[in-house]
């Protein structure tokens, strides 16, 4: 019953939203008895679990210090799962307390940063907040082997749009021990249901025992009544990273409850720990820190955040800092952010990825926010192209092209949530990546391209790869595939490669009326703006309005489309048409009075079968055309193709009646009219 009150006190103080990832790799641990052994974490503050490093053998941290085996049930991955529910429930709850202000990321900002000892347990470095403002602010940042400063991280990465300023406050001893705060909650076979009893509760009283340094009316850039946010570093190792199971799990979170400081409340936090590993004294690193930074400025978890429950998957691997590539360099070089994380942070928009339009292209790192995709026939679902140059924040991920598969379609229902809304709301689920046999956001490795779960090094993700991968065909998630790269190469900083489209060239769309009916039996036309008319495509609208218009042969990029049928107004759009398929809808208006001729109109004959608009075969079709009151226009004719100039006999078929004008302007339009020959 203790530990059941324990784990309901925590929810009053905190509700952790996202964490961390644990830190991949093995870890040695030596037991009461002098004995060592190799262990790997796997999980997140949700939901983790110890191995035997090398095996799937789950063990168990017993009352005596000796890890011991043991398995997993369905229940505590039930609990973790409700425990994870609950957590975003807060979050759905509180959606004021969860949005992050848009000027966070850009402009000169300052965060306070708090520096917490526990009773039991103090700094382990010299003059640590000397240390943590360099680690935090300085330029070229190189103590402990850095390769820069969170600063510089986001400064880089924001192309100088966002300054971050981190202004450093203690350390000072909490009134309680680290296992007060980090102790987690077990069930009775020893396996973690919950990490971290009370992380919010520390931030309380590091506020309480700061207050009177600390102007925290500073920190509330939109005004709102809450700072924007606050980062604290607390004493010693953290359990992700294979410490002690009473530290305190990294992540970032929301402190509930009246916790008021100079006329603001304090809620939105992060935190991580002094220490990286779980031996001797080595500062941490700044990859978690940039990680938990990001989920306070608004980027979801990119790893696979519910493990097995839904399957696993590989997701973004190291190649993104809200993936495992946070402990890239052992933590002190994060690789920078891909086109869909600075979409997010408001640094590109989605207009800035540019679509293959087929032939060959050369392009730079997605550091200068460029980027390339191609687009699949399910809206919101796309193959996301990047170079990465090996340089700088991607150093130890390597050079060359990343292929991502992207999902964010309103058709494509996940976990019986659409893939849309997992994306939007990402504050409320966190789980893009959470279902192993649809991830929403994953790399394509260059030498296992169907294999979800890939682990291989950096160089067989990459195209081309150690492996030399010239060639990529995407394949969508209904088993399409429309494009094939080719000729991939990496040289001096830039990505080249071919893109051979494999399906015709299209546009498709739908027609409606004002009733939101489609109509069917519309002809539709494709013609240069202002041009002369001799380069037209063509289409005819089904019963529910929809069609498709193949347009590989058009030559310009820009087009405009009429939409034409007797009995409704014509309408007409301008639209590009370099995308290989290319979405529009379109209105029409009925006329009050069907007979009243207010636009050109092929004559018709009498229809033999009006319901099923067939004509009679030897009818004869009068060749003419209904003008607008006044207006005047020259008239060529086709029928089937053929130029004629007299009425026409009608054969049993198919056939097609053109009509093509010329007004006194110069301006040309052409009607189409199919007819049914019985």
């Amino acid at each position: 019953m203790k530990k059941i009150i324990l784990l309901t006190a925590a929810f009053l103080i905190a509700t952790v939203a996202s964490a961390i990832p644990a830190k991949p790799g093995a870890f040695s641990y030596t037991q009461p008895d002098g004995s060592v052994v190799r262990l790997e974490l796997h999980g997140d503050e949700f939901f983790a679990w110890t191995t035997l490093a090398g095996t799937n053998q789950v063990v168990v941290l017993d009352d005596n210090g000796y890890w011991r085996k043991t398995t997993l049930d369905n229940s505590v991955r039930k609990a973790a799962a409700r425990r994870r529910a609950q957590a975003l429930d807060e979050r759905k709850l509180n959606d004021r307390r969860t949005h992050t202000p848009n000027p966070m990321t850009h402009g000169a900002r300052h965060i306070p940063v708090l520096l917490v000892a526990y009773s039991d347990l103090g700094f382990s470095i010299e003059n640590p907040a000397q240390q943590f403002e360099a680690l935090l602010n300085e330029h070229n940042y190189s103590a402990n082997g850095g390769t820069g400063s969170v600063q510089d991280f986001y400064m880089d990465n924001s192309k100088g749009q966002f300054q971050p300023i981190f202004d450093v406050y203690g350390p000072v001893t909490l009134p309680h021990d680290m296992k007060y705060y980090g102790e987690p909650v077990k069930d009775s076979r020893g396996n973690i249901i919950s990490h971290d009893s009370r992380p919010g509760e520390a931030l309380r009283d590091a506020c309480n025992l700061l207050n009177s340094q600390i102007d925290f009316s500073q920190y509330d850039y939109d005004n709102d009544g809450y700072v924007d946010m606050t980062l604290f570093y607390y004493a010693g190792y953290n359990t992700a990273e294979g410490g002690s199971e009473d530290a305190i799990w990294p992540h970032q979170s929301y402190m509930s409850g009246n916790n008021l400081f100079d006329g603001k409340r304090v809620s939105r936090y992060f935190c991580t720990s002094e220490l990286k590993g779980n031996r001797g004294t080595r500062m941490c690193g700044i990859g978690t820190t940039c990680h938990e930074f990001g989920h306070s400025l608004g980027l979801p978890d990119f790893y696979d955040t519910d493990y097995s429950d839904n399957g696993q998957c590989s997701a973004l691997y190291t190649f993104s800092t809200m993936c495992s590539g946070s402990y890239n360099n052992d933590g002190r070089t994060p690789p920078y952010f891909n086109a869909e994380e600075r979409i997010y942070l408001n640094w590109m928009i989605d207009d800035d990825i540019v679509e293959l339009t087929g032939g060959p292209v050369s392009f730079g790192s997605v550091k200068d926010d460029i980027a390339y995709k191609t687009s699949c026939e399910t809206e919101g679902e796309y193959f996301l192209l990047e170079c990465r140059d090996g340089s700088g924040w991607d150093a130890p991920i390597g050079k060359g092209l990343l292929v991502y598969h992207v999902d964010k379609a309103s058709s494509h229902i996940i976990g019986g949530v659409s893939a849309y809304e997992h994306w939007t709301h990402w504050e409320w689920y966190n789980d893009i990546n959470a279902f192993g046999s649809h991830p929403m956001f994953y790399v394509i490795p260059s030498t296992a391209q169907k294999d979800l779960r890939f682990s291989g090094s950096e160089s067989s993700w990459m195209f081309p790869g150690a492996s030399s991968i010239t060639t990529y065909t995407p394949i969508d998630w209904d088993g399409n595939a429309h494009i094939r790269l080719s000729s991939i190469a990496y040289s001096g900083g830039n990505v080249s490669l071919t893109s051979t489209f494999l399906t015709d060239k299209t546009i498709k769309g739908q027609v409606f009326d004002n009733a939101g009916f489609g109509i069917g039996g519309v002809y539709v036309a494709l013609s240069r703006p202002g041009g002369d008319g001799s380069e037209i495509c063509e289409a005819i609208t089904e019963s529910n309005g929809s069609f498709t218009m193949v347009i590989n042969d058009f030559s310009a990029d820009e087009g405009r489309l009429t939409f034409s049928k007797k009995g409704c107004a014509t309408n007409w759009m301008d639209l590009n048409v370099e995308r290989h398929t290319t979405k529009v809808t379109a209105a029409m208006e009925y006329y009050d009075e069907p007979d009243a001729t207010s636009f050109p109109q092929v004559g018709i004959p009498v229809i033999s079968d009006p319901e099923n608009g067939t004509y009679t075969t030897g009818a004869v079709f009068p060749l003419s055309v209904e003008l607008p009151e006044g207006v005047q226009a020259q008239v060529a004719w086709q029928f089937d193709g053929q130029a004629v100039n007299s009425p026409v006999t009608l054969q049993a078929g198919t056939h097609t009646v053109k009509a093509k004008l010329t007004y006194p302007d110069g301006r040309k339009e052409t009607l189409k009219l199919k007819i049914q020959v019985q």
